[in-house]
């Protein structure tokens, strides 16, 4: 099926009014989702990759009325065709990082949390007994994590929401003002929105509807510092059915094998099958795409994993190591996908490791934190960025040889993250 002006007129007809919805605190109008569910159902009988690129072109660039859709469709083909000719380099996870983006939301977003603590999976107080979550604890907790980048040469790119702005400017210097939506509380988890495997940033889809936004605050910071995302995960069928993607950052980590292998956590908080379904559209086609089962939790929040990078981390020191906590995760079921036949084969972990050429071992868990046991931001050359709390852990890790970098992040950690959750690599310049 060509794409026609006529197609493209008939899908406006049918699809019909995007106007978007202006709820008055964005900076940039956002579609939520961008093509409903009932309006979908109308597409659905596509060419998929047509759908996709209607649906990605939408979210992206909110075309306002007809002629401007069909316009940003035309553009937005000639923009994603290219670019899907060209040689992609997937950044791995122990690939040396320049810059990375930090997020700081004010008490505006922040005191939504109060009153309702584990309802939003977060502590009433943080380990060393402060009162969380509040604006000059998560700046601090930020702040402490820039000056240890700055020292491994590393340059923070800070957006400050505009209630906490004039904090930082006073105390750190020039930051990225952004306004922020008032319900957008755990935004500062800035890697869960977006994928950055390649210099353009893909842009996920939250599970949770407390983050559910998210994403189109990414994609204006991501325009502000000069990179335009190149894709947004889609709908998929799946069965005969209309599946949303769920696509978060804290579930990815890439791993410089030869092909490339990107393992995703499946649990409470995605990777589903139509995310991976909609990711394995436009990525590489030798790329191995598995995922690894991770446990969930009904009353304590802090006993399951949300991400795969609570439960495993990778480092890389002449040779490929990854840290996992094997009680949280599903080690003899991963879940390699199939395109061919967009099918799952079981597989045992521990197989797929040894294939890969990749050493396994447990850290020790005692005196840990369970959220920042092994999130860690691997900053590339074998060094990572990682809670100070986790003492035991941290020098479990040296004896392996990795270069541990501590910070004290007790309010981040409160929300249920780690230094990982709340910083995101960019690839600029």
């Amino acid at each position: 099926m060509r794409i026609t002006r006529e197609l493209l007129e008939s899908i406006w007809e049918k699809i019909g009014d995007l106007t978007p919805v202006e709820n008055g605190e964005l900076t940039v109008k956002r579609y939520d989702p961008p093509i409903s569910r009932e309006k979908w159902i109308h597409l659905k009988d596509l060419d998929p990759h047509i759908y996709t690129l209607i649906y990605s072109a939408v979210k992206l660039y909110s075309p306002r009325n007809r002629d401007d859709f069909i316009d940003t469709i035309y553009k937005y083909m000639d923009r994603l065709g290219r670019w899907l000719k060209k040689d992609r380099k997937i950044y791995s996870e122990d690939h040396p990082k320049k810059k990375i983006l930090l997020i700081s939301p004010s008490n505006r977003q922040l005191r939504h949390v109060w009153g309702g603590w584990n309802r939003y999976a977060w502590r009433m107080k943080t380990l060393d007994g402060d009162e969380t979550p509040v604006e000059e604890g998560w700046a601090r907790d930020l702040m402490k994590i820039a000056e240890a980048l700055k020292g491994e040469g590393v340059e923070p790119l800070v957006a400050a929401d505009t209630g906490v702005e004039k904090l930082w400017r006073d105390i750190y210097g020039d930051v990225l003002s952004i306004h922020i939506p008032d319900r957008l509380f755990k935004i500062g988890y800035v890697r869960d929105p977006s994928l950055t495997l390649f210099r353009e940033p893909i842009i996920g889809s939250m599970a949770l509807d407390i983050r559910s936004g998210e994403e189109d605050v990414a994609i204006n910071i991501f325009r502000k510092v000069g990179l335009d995302p190149i894709y947004s995960v889609t709908p998929e069928v799946v069965d005969g059915d209309a599946m949303t993607p769920y696509v978060e950052g804290g579930n990815f980590i890439a791993i410089d094998t030869d092909p490339p292998t990107i393992f995703t956590g499946v649990g409470v908080r995605g990777t589903n099958h139509a995310g991976i379904k909609s990711l394995a559209r436009i990525l590489p086609g030798n790329i191995r795409l598995i995922g690894i089962p991770i446990s969930g939790y009904l009353r304590d929040w802090t006993s399951g994993a949300v991400h795969l990078d609570v439960v495993m981390m990778y480092i890389s020191n002449g040779y490929r190591q990854v840290f996992i906590d094997p009680s949280r995760m599903g080690l003899y079921s991963f879940l390699e996908y199939d395109r061919a036949r967009d099918r799952f084969m079981v597989r045992n972990g521990l197989e797929v490791f040894r294939e890969l050429e990749i050493y396994v071992d447990e850290p020790p868990r005692e005196g840990t934190s369970n959220i920042t046991m092994v999130n860690a931001l691997n900053l590339g050359g074998n060094k990572i960025l990682v809670d100070s709390y986790n003492r035991k852990i941290n020098r479990f890790l040296e004896s392996w040889g990795a270069d541990v970098i501590e910070v004290d992040i007790p309010h981040i950690e409160a929300g249920g993250g780690g230094v990982r959750c709340a910083t995101k690599e960019v690839w600029i310049g």
